[in-house]
């Protein structure tokens, strides 16, 4: 089996790619100057390319694709053009030639926020819901679910589109949540955070990964109805319980100040994934 991985130096697509079995042949692209956000326990077969450079020629013989890739995920930053260029247009190319390559099966990564303003409907949210994102990142990736649903409906790809909750772990960028928790309890510093109370539905990295894994080895056999689901742990906590129980995991001698740094405006308070 021949897989084509997306995004395969970020942090969710490095963790992918090192469960996946070793029978399995890897093939990612790469900038130049990039290098994987974790160690890669594994071969890959390196294409030296941007994604929007890809064609059919490089997606020959491949059995499947596995999209990871996406600029502007929270808290980086990336504008209107470049998020609705690489999230929806980049899309659209890797998909057509995939469908000119003859590949099968592709999996999309995408992500809870695309719910937005849904999550004040639901105590956990079912991946049937209204999709109402309220950032220029979520809007893209919405925009990019439906312009990939109904592509391989036409096209007969097996799509299985992934919303992925909170993920944390080893190698995430060191601006979100976890990693700068993390630093500020090796640093021994007191750590400055919002008021904690909002509730989200936190997911090893790991956990993520072998859902991924799961659903590659999934035989959809010549069933072409796109399979949406949420890749979550189904549990909410306060980002404060969350916080504090990392804490006493690493034994942090420093504080925990909540309500330092103000809440986003207009943020749903619970996000929270039906499984």
């Amino acid at each position: 089996m021949k897989i084509f991985v997306t995004g395969a130096t970020g942090f969710i697509g490095g963790h992918f790619i090192n469960v996946v079995p070793n029978e399995i042949e890897v093939f990612a692209p790469i900038r130049s100057k990039s290098k994987p956000k974790i160690k890669l326990n594994r071969n890959v077969n390196w294409i030296h390319k941007e994604l929007d450079c890809i064609d059919s020629k490089d997606l020959k013989e491949m059995n499947a694709i596995v999209h990871f890739a996406s600029p502007g995920v929270s808290p980086q930053k990336a504008s209107w053009k470049e998020l609705y260029y690489w999230n929806v247009d980049c899309t659209l190319k890797l998909l057509r030639s995939a469908a000119e390559a003859g590949v099968g099966k592709v999996i999309i990564a995408g992500s809870y926020i695309e719910y937005g303003l849904s999550a004040n409907t639901y105590k956990y949210i079912p991946s049937t819901a209204a999709l109402l994102p309220t950032t220029s990142y979520a809007s893209s990736k919405a925009a990019a679910f439906e312009l990939a649903h109904a592509f391989c409906i036409d096209a007969k790809i097996s799509l299985i589109y992934n919303r992925i909750f909170s993920a944390f772990g080893e190698g995430q960028y060191y601006g979100n949540f976890w990693p700068s928790l993390k630093k500020a309890a090796m640093d021994n510093k007191d750590f400055n955070m919002t008021s904690g109370e909002q509730i989200r539905d936190f997911i090893p990295v790991e956990e993520v990964a072998l859902s991924f894994l799961k659903d590659l080895k999934l035989d959809n056999g010549i069933d072409f109805t796109p399979r949406v689901k949420n890749v979550c742990s189904g549990k909410g906590i306060s980002i404060l319980e969350f916080a504090s129980s990392w804490w006493g995991i690493w034994n942090a001698k420093s504080k925990l100040i909540p309500g330092k740094i103000p809440s986003r405006k207009d943020e749903p308070i619970r996000f929270v994934g039906k499984l």
